[in-house]
């Protein structure tokens, strides 16, 4: 039987111990004990045991404290049981998080459920609600959720955020990134970046289950994972769910290709840099305009996105580009909702409004 490591509240995360603050709702856990677990997993001839299932991603979680995102689905419930088996050591620690976007009448349900998962493995457990309702998009809802973690990262200083993302979820996010038009980033858009780990990136959803299953593992179905209207879930029904082992793999082998050009391409463009800007941070505007265009709308997406633009897109990635060929000196031009980009003598920088 496996059994997680007694939290020593003596060194617990004081945020999470401390009453309610703003608008969280803090659940303070006593020691506990999880279930009887398989040491085990056999679903496949890919996945023999609980080691394989993590390192398939090419990565082991480094030492350090985490918080886990656990949204009371299968895949979450995978993840922290998979973590809490093969982690049970001082050197890592987990911290569950949930976050209720109040879409659905019965969330509070996957809450309580979450809460009481939180307790069987004596892990410490941080809660929010949201009242987004029945018509918030999916993209407002991962919005405030990574919104709601990244807060309670930063807050007990927490070394990252894990996520039970797997393959399908992947193999989803591409075809919709392509449906809606997409530059090179969305062939590859859950390469680990930033605060972001997601070890069950490598894994099938079909692997999840059959790991679940064998594991007599309980988690709650979410009932708008059927609801059609949201854009995610009508791509399954009549795509990924009809593909083929070769349409799988050939999907994957894109990510794949995708994922090595973005290092090779990021590592050119920051070797750009140190031409194309001065000390300062700005563009060098002879020297920028020159460039082609493709290498030109890189170079500046990525001058956007360091310098602390938000939501940078094509639109906003053309008028930088349109701004640092013709502005006048001392014009400026919109760059959102928070910063000007001035154009000076031989620069293009970017200010605060």
């Amino acid at each position: 039987m496996n059994r997680s490591p007694d939290i020593n509240k003596s060194t617990a995360l004081p945020e999470i111990n401390q009453p309610a603050k703003n608008r969280f709702s803090y659940v303070n856990v006593p020691k506990g004990m999880p279930p009887e677990q398989n040491t085990v997993f056999s679903s496949s001839d890919i996945i023999s045991d609980k080691h394989t299932i993590l390192s398939m991603a090419g990565l082991e979680l480094a030492k350090g404290k985490y918080l886990v995102a656990v949204s009371g689905g299968v895949d979450s419930v995978v993840l922290l049981n998979l973590l809490v088996s093969l982690y049970k050591t001082s050197s890592h620690e987990f911290v569950v998080a949930h976050f209720d976007h109040g879409i659905r009448p019965d969330s509070a349900n996957d809450a309580k459920f979450v809460a009481g998962l939180a307790k069987s493995y004596g892990l410490d457990y941080v809660t929010e609600r949201s009242a987004l309702g029945t018509g918030a998009s999916e993209e407002v809802a991962r919005n405030v959720r990574y919104e709601f973690l990244r807060r309670v990262r930063n807050q007990n200083n927490l070394d990252g955020i894990v996520t039970a993302h797997h393959q399908d979820d992947l193999i989803e996010t591409i075809f919709l990134h392509i449906m809606r038009g997409t530059g090179r980033h969305g062939l590859d858009p859950m390469s680990r970046t930033g605060d972001i780990v997601r070890p069950l990136l490598q894994t099938s959803k079909k692997d999840i289950l059959d790991y679940a299953h064998k594991n007599n593992l309980v988690w709650h179905e979410d009932s708008t994972n059927t609801d059609e209207s949201y854009a995610r879930n009508a791509l399954r029904q009549v795509l990924t769910n009809k593909m083929t082992t070769e349409m799988y793999n050939d999907i994957l082998k894109i990510n794949n290709s995708a994922s090595i050009l973005n290092v090779e391409i990021d590592k050119l463009l920051n070797e750009l840099d140190c031409y194309v800007q001065d000390g300062r941070g700005a563009l060098i505007r002879s020297r920028f305009v020159v460039l082609p265009v493709a290498v030109a709308c890189e170079c500046v997406k990525k001058w956007l996105t360091v310098n602390g633009v938000k939501d940078v897109n094509k639109t906003l990635v053309y008028r930088a580009l349109l701004g640092a060929k013709t502005l006048g000196i001392g014009k400026k031009v919109d760059c959102g909702n928070v910063h000007w980009l001035k154009s000076g003598k031989t620069t293009l920088e970017i200010l605060r409004k």
